[in-house]
């Protein structure tokens, strides 16, 4: 705290010369103080504070307050100066008994010393220049310079010399010292500020990869979310728009259309567009000849991916009234294995919105809206073959029904609470019936009814249960099925009995030894099989 530098000087440098200034006139202060407190037992308190001793004390502590403040350097000036100046009032007030180089030797090395510490060479010169004037002014005083003057004036002279060339010989070693340390320190900074910038451009290329992983990541969360949706469509007519919707929602893109090749796999069809250009382009029924027009036709054409740009050579896909704020495109084959079926056309209000990248993620996207658009077209398929089956399953049963009701013609039976009845006229089987009266539904196989099931109600007023309901259906099913099994049983009969009738006829036919017994042979087993039929069989002449 006693050798704090004024809080003025900003410069490292300057800061530390001003507290070792301090440091040393507070040193000299005290080591002078400690003097005159010496002094006091052999010449008195008054004493010990005269003189020369007591002009330093004065001289040193002012000096020390104001090495404090920013003008130190002024302070050691004046310290030099007068503790120099010492030496020639001691050689005034002591006279002719003086020992002028002992003074000499005490004060004035000392304050050249200190001055050069601080001080530049040319305030070290003044001093010697003071100090040799001074001491030869003492002679105005009557004091009698010795015969050697000028040797000693020549020794202030060499010492001053001396202390000013070691301290310009130490300015430039630490100047030299202080060039090196700048040197390695701007070398540092340039390592530093070539770290940093490698520091940043890492960062920059992080933080872009992080970026680029985010929009992968995006990217493929969407492909999941589109996948998911339309997996769980099977309406080829539902699903195709459904599809152009989803992708420009999770994709952002301003127009998404699918096209599909014809039968004849000459034209890519647009087949749906969620844009309104591409409503447009549908309400005219838009085609692509393949591997022609467009990117769509070089892709159906290929089966390889493509992106067009707005300049170039690509600038001519841009040209769509319908579609003007086009910038980029690119289309992704639609494949069922190696086969192209179509294309997914993607097209963005941002110019060069596509790279490669884009082209093989996307590609999976493709990918899944052709499982999605083939597994559609294998619905409409088995379903269409399922009406067809159910069609002719239908009409199979109801002529086989028919036939059946030719061979065992029965209306059907009632039951009156103690016996079964024959029906003597049919009742309506068309549609299920509730009343007050009767619960009546269709017996039906396979869509086709087969009879007709009434129950009458126990009592009036009685009111149907869902337990009553669902036993009066559940039988009228296991009737169908019943009848069915009877009916097949019965033509299963009928046919074994048809095989061994025409084996007994074979048979006999084949036992016969010539034509006559044949013919004749034949005619009797006709006959026996169609009583009262009149049979002729003609032999045909050339």
């Amino acid at each position: 705290r006693l050798t704090e530098p004024s809080s003025t000087l900003a410069d490292i440098r300057e800061q530390r010369d001003a507290r070792l200034a301090a440091s040393f006139l507070l040193t000299i202060s005290v080591l002078n103080f400690i003097g005159v407190l010496a002094r006091i037992p052999r010449v008195g308190l008054a004493e010990a504070f005269s003189g020369p001793i007591g002009y330093s004390s004065i001289v040193l502590v002012l000096t020390y307050i104001l090495s404090r403040t920013r003008w130190y350097r002024a302070s050691v000036f004046l310290f030099s100066l007068v503790f120099s100046a010492l030496a020639y009032v001691t050689m005034i007030s002591q006279g002719s008994d003086t020992d002028h180089g002992s003074l000499l030797l005490i004060y004035v090395p000392l304050s050249l010393i200190v001055a050069t510490s601080f001080l530049s060479g040319w305030a070290v010169f003044l001093l010697v220049g003071l100090n040799i004037g001074e001491y030869v002014l003492t002679q105005s005083f009557g004091v009698t310079l010795p015969a050697n003057v000028g040797a000693q004036a020549g020794i202030i002279t060499v010492i001053g010399m001396v202390l000013i060339v070691l301290r310009n010989f130490q300015n430039r070693t630490e100047n030299i010292r202080l060039e090196e340390l700048r040197n390695v320190n701007r070398e540092l900074d340039g390592l530093s500020r070539d770290l940093e910038q490698r520091v940043t451009a890492r960062t920059s290329e992080l933080e872009q990869a992080s970026q680029q992983l985010e929009h992968r990541a995006r990217q493929f969360e969407s492909i999941a979310q589109v996948s998911r949706v339309i997996s769980s469509i099977q309406e080829q007519e539902e699903l195709l728009p459904r599809i152009t919707d989803l992708i420009s929602q999770y994709f952002g893109f301003y127009h998404v259309g699918i096209f599909l090749l014809d039968d004849e796999r000459e034209f890519a069809v647009l087949r749906a567009a969620n844009s309104e250009g591409g409503q447009q382009m549908l309400e005219r029924e838009h085609r692509l000849r393949i591997g022609q027009l467009g990117i769509v036709g070089y892709v159906t054409a290929t089966g390889q991916p493509r992106i067009a740009l707005d300049v170039g050579a690509d600038a001519v896909y841009f040209d769509n009234p319908d579609l003007p704020d086009t910038h980029s495109e690119m289309a992704l084959p639609l494949l069922e294995g190696n086969r192209v079926i179509g294309a997914l056309d993607v097209q963005s209000v941002e110019p060069n919105a596509f790279t490669q990248e884009d082209v093989n993620i996307l590609s999976t996207l493709a990918d899944q809206v052709s499982t999605a658009i083939l597994n559609a077209r294998l619905y409409e398929e088995a379903r269409e073959a399922l009406a067809q089956a159910e069609l002719a399953s239908s009409q199979l049963t109801e002529r086989s029904w028919s036939d059946f009701q030719r061979i065992a013609p029965v209306l059907g039976y009632r039951f009156d609470g103690s016996k079964p009845e024959p029906l003597s006229q049919p009742e309506d089987a068309q549609q299920v019936k509730v009343t007050d009266e009767a619960y009546s539904i269709p017996v039906q196989l396979r869509g086709e009814v087969i009879g007709n099931l009434s129950v009458n109600p126990p009592s009036e007023g009685h009111r149907w249960s869902e337990d009553e309901i669902t036993l009066i259906r559940a039988t009228a099913e296991r009737v169908a099925l019943a009848a069915e099994n009877a009916r097949l049983v019965l033509e299963s009969q009928m046919r074994a009995s048809k095989e061994q009738t025409i084996g007994e006829i074979s048979s006999k036919i084949g036992a016969a030894l010539n034509l006559d017994n044949i013919m004749q042979t034949t005619l009797r087993e006709m006959g026996r099989i169609l009583p009262g039929a009149e049979i002729s069989i003609e032999v045909e002449n050339e």
